[in-house]
């Protein structure tokens, strides 16, 4: 699988810079987010992905790989 650099937004709101496998679910991307944000994970409930009026979640879509979910290419 190969490294992706992605953007989000965190608790303060500002974009931040993660990288992060592709062959990764939805819920390990959760994981990584609170980790980068240094903070306890009951500070976050979903992480959802929007990408061309597709919307994946770590909640739903937990167990999907970014790759399977059509979020990143191969």
């Amino acid at each position: 699988m190969a490294n992706i650099a992605i953007k989000y937004k965190g608790l303060t709101g500002l974009l931040t810079d993660l990288t992060i496998d592709n062959g990764q679910t939805m819920a390990q991307l959760r994981t990584a987010i609170i980790s980068d944000e240094g903070l306890d994970s009951d500070y976050y409930g979903r992480v959802s992905i929007h990408k061309n009026g597709l919307v994946k979640d770590s909640t739903d879509n937990a167990s999907t790989t970014l790759l399977a979910a059509g979020i990143v290419a191969g």
